[in-house]
């Protein structure tokens, strides 16, 4: 479906044989020959795979086996081939590589349909968060989507000591409406290439809580988030 969209001029099939330090110490002439058929069995199964593979008539097909550090070669390859995505199954792998990679990286649930009808981007207003919105709105253009949402939660201020109740309410209006300015100056910024751009501000006392769930509520097929430093 991405080759699709894209019109991907290049595909490449990456697997990543985990290195066997133990076994290598201990038997260091059999670890050539294990290599060896593993390489051989995944090359098959990748091979079994771009048979199947329906993208685009002119997009080009290619299988890499290699070995070592998963996150290592992944990266590595993804630097040297200069790719513009990177696809992974959810886990450990994809997120590390959502903080470490040279490119975007699409991370594609278990027994999600291969479908987009409603993108959503969570953004803080930063630079970081403009670039999604670019990504997103080129995922749109090319699903035919019209319309893409753009999700802002913003943390509740907390009255302590003295402060009345009264007081606390005032905050929260002040917080929304500087919320609120914030996303209209982030929406200025944007080129949205004639795309309409619903946003959603929402008050939570914890952002990490309220955006999955409005995510989910708003029926996301595909989330957009970018990262900031891509660091712990």
């Amino acid at each position: 479906m991405v080759a699709h969209l894209a019109q991907a001029g290049r595909v490449q099939f990456l697997h990543v044989i985990p290195e066997i330090p133990a076994l290598s110490d201990r038997h260091p002439d059999v670890l050539p020959f294990l290599h060896e058929a593993s390489a051989a069995r995944h090359a098959a199964l990748a091979r079994r795979a771009t048979a199947r593979f329906a993208g685009p008539w002119h997009t080009s097909v290619h299988i890499d086996v290699t070995d070592g550090t998963p996150l290592v070669e992944v990266q590595r390859v993804a630097q040297e081939g200069a790719f513009d995505l990177l696809l992974v199954g959810q886990g450990a792998l994809a997120e590390h590589l959502t903080r470490r990679a040279p490119c975007s990286v699409l991370v594609v649930p278990d027994d999600v349909p291969a479908h987009i009808e409603r993108v959503v981007v969570s953004v803080d207003f930063s630079a970081h968060a403009a670039a999604a919105v670019d990504v997103a709105l080129a995922f749109a253009q090319a699903s035919g989507i019209e319309t893409v949402h753009l999700l802002h939660a913003y943390v509740t201020p907390t009255a302590y000591g003295a402060r009345s109740d009264a007081r606390a309410e005032v905050d929260r209006e002040e917080a929304h409406r500087w919320a609120a300015q914030r996303f209209a100056a982030f929406l200025d910024r944007l080129d949205l290439r004639g795309l309409v751009v619903e946003t959603h501000l929402i008050e939570t006392a914890s952002v990490a809580e309220a955006t999955p769930a409005e995510i989910a509520a708003l029926g996301a097929d595909l989330v957009v988030v970018g990262t900031q430093g891509r660091s712990p």
